[in-house]
């Protein structure tokens, strides 16, 4: 029997300033979070030097939502107890080989046959970006390549043996109508924040989750570099809460990469002695000379492009 847990994460202020992981519970079934990080971490990154895996090349924080993910679910009754995840992270912390990474091992560990995965991007640019790095994790190792067929044309992954498929899908020219969903993983959710139809259609992806008790639902994002509107403002808000233990909320959990209040106010971001808090891989994919340059640059540009740059590499 599975007891009692909350994904509620009071401490997450120390933990985010100490440069800790902000995982609330470790996972509820440890050999099914081993037997999918298995996968994962045996991945290749294609476009880094030398195609090291996930393994060989992250940091702690990156296995933190595959660990949840894949570790919430109960083989016996063949159902997933946490289903859906916020992660909210600053741009060029890896967002776009973790999304594939973690979606082409839900592919890989499925055993429904005929399944859906779903990538919803909500430009082709971005589906473009989504989908590069899956197929070439594919073609970087024989075995994959064995069991997985691509097709760059349409942007879909089939698993040969169960034919379930991983679609990634174009939200401003393409639809998914989620009749057989898995799962769904949203990438910068606040870019569907201004759309009038977002929530309907992410009701409609979600709709197969209803008869697939294993499914889940995955929302990756940046801050929004104005206030945060629409869907991506009610879901921000709601794992928010979540973390904050103003709600009990179990099978939904939150990862979110943001500064304390206090901190904001006090404007620490604007130091780039505290840029870690929101960058996780400052130092590894995000360099620092970058940002300071870019942070120069947009003072000189104005209070404009200066907030956009707090939002995108700082989530202020």
């Amino acid at each position: 029997m599975i007891p009692q847990w909350s994904t509620a994460c009071l401490d997450w202020e120390e933990r985010i300033a100490a440069g800790g992981s902000l995982l609330p519970i470790g996972p509820l079934f440890p050999g099914e979070a081993e037997a999918g990080l298995e996968v994962f971490r045996n991945l290749q990154i294609a476009d880094a030097a030398g195609r090291p895996t996930f393994g060989e090349a992250s940091r702690p924080w990156f296995f933190d939502l595959p660990t949840a993910l894949f570790g919430a679910y109960d083989p016996e009754s063949g159902r997933r107890l946490i289903r859906e995840y916020m992660l909210l992270v600053s741009k060029k912390n890896g967002k776009s080989t973790l999304a594939p990474g973690i979606m082409l091992t839900a592919l890989i560990r499925n055993w429904r046959e005929q399944g859906e995965f779903y990538i919803i991007a909500p430009t082709k640019e971005l589906a473009d970006n989504s989908f590069g790095p899956a197929e070439a994790m594919v073609r970087a190792d024989e075995d994959l390549s064995a069991l997985i067929h691509t097709q760059s044309f349409s942007r879909v992954l089939t698993h040969r043996k169960t034919e379930a498929t991983l679609r990634v899908i174009a939200a401003d020219s393409q639809t998914a109508t989620g009749k057989k969903t898995i799962g769904y993983l949203v990438e910068e959710l606040h870019e569907f924040g201004a759309r009038s139809d977002a929530g309907s259609m992410l009701r409609e992806i979600k709709g197969g989750l209803a008869a697939r008790p294993e499914g889940f639902g995955i929302y990756i994002s940046t801050q929004s570099s104005k206030p945060p509107r629409g869907i991506f403002a009610e879901t921000l808000a709601e794992f928010r809460d979540i973390r904050d233990g103003k709600v009990d909320v179990p099978h939904k959990l939150p990862l979110l990469y943001e500064f304390p209040k206090a901190m904001v106010e006090a404007k620490v971001y604007e130091n780039s002695a505290f840029w870690y808090v929101t960058n996780p891989n400052l130092g590894l994919s995000v360099d620092e000379t970058y940002l300071r340059d870019e942070q120069a640059s947009a003072r000189r540009k104005g209070k404009a492009e200066l907030a956009d740059f707090y939002a995108k590499s700082l989530n202020v």
